[in-house]
């Protein structure tokens, strides 16, 4: 479809679709076939990993400053990594003004087994998000994890020659923090291989510290999926207590911390009990999600990200320029070419001083989000009103439907008593004397025998 629709096929076929240029276009199979071989005649080596290797070994042939895929690593267990990225681009980690970057795997860009892997900075000097490195992946192990970040750092050093340095680790590093999300794997695996860096008597960190400790000083987990969990709960307690829950990755000290515990218990929900469990017996879950369980300082919490919505961003940003479901090949030069043209983009802005978004410092950012959460509440507010006022609109319909039933029930009732009335004054003369009177104003009376009233009278 794409193919069809796309400005260069009107073009080449004079204005016509491919159908109309060659009825046999038509069939989908036939244009499937027609592009694999053209993809074939322009990579022969294949679409998958036999051909990004060919792709691999011709860029091993060039200077290193002109490479772009660096690695291609096959483990014992039969996983595979492939390490591109730009010189231009990486160098920007080593940037005064680069604290912190976050990495995340995506799964939509390619098709097949391997899966992308994004490294990701808010470069402030030109207030822009920028993927300075991708891995495609089909590990996902703590061992693998670590194999990953082991030849990053190693690619980092090879083509900028300075390491990638944390400040917790070593001293005059520019690094506070790595951001991610809650895959354990990809913490505990970066965290073994970042900590390789460590100088301890600078830190006073051991070498042998375990990679749960070594977490909470340097990953900041993002609270967007700490909470994520919680969104199961909302059936099971009450608005006042979802709240609650929703707002664990603010407790700001240990004391809040254990009467948030005690809170959970007495809820009673099995299903939030073992949520909290898995959160709290955890040595590195809460210091690396929540503030005041971290060994970061205040301020170097404050000046990084708590979230990965920068990576989600460029996650997103990356399908919307090169598509999804691609080969590996594809999405590895396809790639290629994006990465060149943001990084020259980046030299252009830094040496004109013009930025492609004049409205993206950290403030801006903080005011769109603030007026989306702004309208995102008055919408929920909106929502609930009208629920209200629907279910109040339901409440006297129901009223009124229970009412008319009553009604129907005392029609019947009072047509019965008629008839039973008329039947039996055929056989004698009444009247009807008042003896009470209900505070509704309705009147109940008793009917005396003409014989019996004489009776009363004489």
């Amino acid at each position: 479809m794409k193919v069809d629709n796309a400005p260069s096929t009107h073009l080449l076929l004079g204005g016509k679709t491919p159908a109309e240029f060659a009825p046999a276009l038509q069939d989908k199979r036939v244009k499937r076939r027609l592009v694999h071989d053209v993809k074939m005649e322009q990579y022969p080596a294949g679409l998958d990993v036999a051909g990004a290797f060919k792709l691999f070994y011709d860029d091993m042939k060039k200077p290193i400053e002109e490479r772009y895929i660096h690695r291609l690593v096959t483990v014992p267990d039969g996983g595979t990594m492939i390490i591109t990225c730009l010189a231009a681009l990486m160098g920007l980690l080593d940037d005064t003004g680069v604290t912190s970057f976050e990495t995340d795997t995506t799964f939509k860009r390619i098709a097949g087994e391997m899966n992308e892997w994004e490294v990701v900075i808010f470069f402030k000097a030109l207030q822009r998000a920028v993927t300075i490195a991708r891995g495609y992946v089909n590990g996902a192990s703590a061992k693998f994890y670590e194999r990953l970040f082991d030849e990053f750092q190693a690619v980092k050093l090879e083509i900028t020659g300075k390491p990638i340095a944390f400040k917790r680790f070593v001293e005059g590093g520019n690094l506070i923090a790595m951001n991610s999300d809650m895959e354990a794997a990809q913490v505990l695996g970066g965290a073994r291989s970042l900590f390789k860096s460590n100088n301890p008597e600078y830190s006073n960190l051991s070498n042998d510290t375990p990679a749960e400790e070594v977490a909470p000083e340097m990953i900041k987990l993002c609270t967007t999926h700490g909470k994520r969990a919680v969104l199961d709960f909302k059936s099971l307690v009450s608005e006042d207590d979802y709240a609650r829950l929703m707002d664990f990755v603010y407790l700001d000290s240990a004391e809040k911390l254990e009467e948030f515990s005690r809170f959970v218990q007495r809820l009673g929900v099995k299903k939030i009990q073992d949520w909290w469990n898995h959160k709290a017996m955890s040595p590195w879950i809460l210091p690396c999600l929540i503030q005041s369980q971290s060994p970061m300082s205040a301020e170097d919490w404050d000046n990084t990200p708590s979230t990965t919505n920068t990576g989600e961003a460029q996650h997103h940003w990356t399908n919307v320029q090169l598509g999804t479901k691609q080969s590996l090949v594809e999405a590895m030069e396809n790639a290629r070419k994006l990465d060149e043209r943001v990084a020259r983009e980046i030299a252009i802005s830094l040496q004109s001083g013009i930025l492609i978004n004049s409205q993206n410092e950290s403030y801006d950012r903080r005011a769109r989000n603030t007026t989306r959460q702004s309208t995102t509440a008055q919408n929920s507010r909106e929502s609930h009103d009208a629920a209200d006022e629907r279910a109040e609109v339901e409440h006297e319909i129901q009223a009124l439907q229970a009412e008319k039933q009553d009604a129907t029930a005392k029609l019947k009732e009072l047509r019965t008593r008629k008839s039973a009335l008329s039947k039996k004054s055929k056989r004698s003369q009444t009247r009807s004397v008042v003896v009470s009177a209900s505070s509704s104003g309705r009147v109940k009376t008793r009917t005396i025998g003409i014989y019996s009233l004489l009776r009363l009278v004489l």
